[in-house]
C-alpha cells in the first residue's frame, strides 16, 4: 500500500490524500473511510491507501488505513 497524509478532510464528503510519491492529490470518498472503520480521522493524519482503476479508467482509493493503526 502507498503512504501519504490527509491534506484536507470533510466529515460529510471525504477528503484528499497528498500522495507520498509526488503524484497529484487524490480524492477518497467518505464511504471508503467509513468502510475502513476510521473514526476521528483528521487533516494531517498519515495514512496508507490502495489505488485501483475504476470502470472509467480513473484511479480511485479502494482501501485506507491510519499509519499508526488506530481506528
Amino acid at each position: 500500500m502507498a503512504e501519504g497524509y490527509m491534506k484536507w478532510y470533510d466529515i460529510r464528503k471525504g477528503g484528499y490524500i497528498a500522495q507520498g510519491n509526488g503524484q497529484p492529490n487524490i480524492f477518497v470518498e467518505r464511504r471508503v473511510i467509513d468502510d475502513a472503520g476510521l473514526t476521528g480521522i483528521r487533516t494531517g493524519q498519515r495514512v496508507s491507501y490502495e489505488l485501483v482503476t475504476d470502470a472509467k479508467g480513473q484511479e480511485t482509493v479502494a482501501q485506507i488505513a491510519r499509519i499508526d493503526g488506530r481506528a
